[in-house]
């Protein structure tokens, strides 16, 4: 689960619409072995966000370590860095009948795809 304690802007897209950092966020594996609590924690809704996270932390010379559903039954998907979570970016991007091929986005569980 996550519990946040404040919010703090990081960096802006040309719109000047601010992308959000989270930190007091804790982070859990599915099984609540392993725990971070990473010093930011995005959460984009969007591919264009996402882009602006990713190039913003490179800019700035910080890692960033990419997290879904946090399935991993060890610590290895966690950090105390920063985290860019995908969970908002779960949108079908196009269903292929003929192919039975789907295209989603990083965030989308599979549980939700199949229905």
């Amino acid at each position: 689960g996550a519990i946040t304690a404040q919010t703090i802007s990081l960096c802006r897209s040309s719109d000047k619409q601010a992308i959000e950092a989270e930190t007091g966020v804790i982070i859990s594996n599915w099984s609540a072995t392993h725990n971070a609590s990473p010093k930011e924690y995005y959460s984009p809704d969007s591919v264009s966000a996402v882009d602006q996270v990713i190039q913003a932390m490179h800019a700035a010379g910080k890692r960033i370590r990419v997290i879904g559903s946090a399935l991993s039954p060890n610590g290895l998907g966690l950090s105390d860095e920063s985290m860019l979570g995908m969970a908002l970016c779960d949108e079908v991007i196009h269903v292929d009948v003929a192919k039975k091929q789907v295209t989603v986005q990083a965030g989308a569980r599979v549980k939700e795809v199949v229905e």
